[in-house]
């Protein structure tokens, strides 16, 4: 057994938990036994919020500029806007 090196070890290792697990993935096992809900099963992704809207939206409109000025930006723009303006995006 001094022959097996690390990396062989943990390949037989993977193997073999793939052999109990009957092939399958660890979120496939706890979803069958009742466990944690896949985001499938969970009905999908939430909304987006009226910022990520607005940020989606607008966000084309600064051009090419880096993502970090981009984001201090869109931030400003936000907070700038009054409750109406932002009832576009809600």
């Amino acid at each position: 057994m001094s022959d097996l090196t690390l990396e062989s070890l943990d390949q037989r290792i993977s193997a073999l938990e793939s052999k109990m697990s009957g092939g399958r993935s660890r979120k496939q096992q706890q979803a069958q036994q009742g466990g944690k809900k896949s985001r499938k099963q969970q009905g999908g992704k939430r909304k987006l919020s009226g910022y990520m809207k607005f940020v989606k939206m607008e966000s084309k409109k600064l051009g090419d500029m880096p993502i970090t000025e981009r984001g201090r930006k869109m931030g400003e723009m936000w907070r700038g806007m009054t409750d109406a303006q932002k009832k576009k995006y809600q």
